[in-house]
């Protein structure tokens, strides 16, 4: 089993964009999250194949996308 994901494995798992648009969305949402994806806008092409390796592995992700229940700055509760 690989130990750690590559942006080419990133890439590599990244679904067809009707999919991905979908996937974005469920991640964005705000039930049943259990893993919170942490990323840069820099790293944004590589989110959709980093749900779809977490998801593949039983995880349901969570990424913050125009929440806008967070602060700009986080704080200890926040976080």
């Amino acid at each position: 089993m690989t130990e750690f994901a590559t942006y080419s494995d990133m890439q590599r798992f990244r679904p067809d964009p009707l999919a991905e648009g979908q996937m974005m969305a469920k991640a964005a949402s705000k039930h049943g999250k259990t893993v919170f994806l942490s990323h840069s806008s820099k790293d944004n092409e590589l989110v959709p194949g980093a749900i779809a390796v977490l998801e593949g592995h039983g995880g349901r992700v969570y990424v913050d996308l125009g929440d806008d229940r967070l602060p700009q700055t986080p704080s200890v509760e926040t976080a």
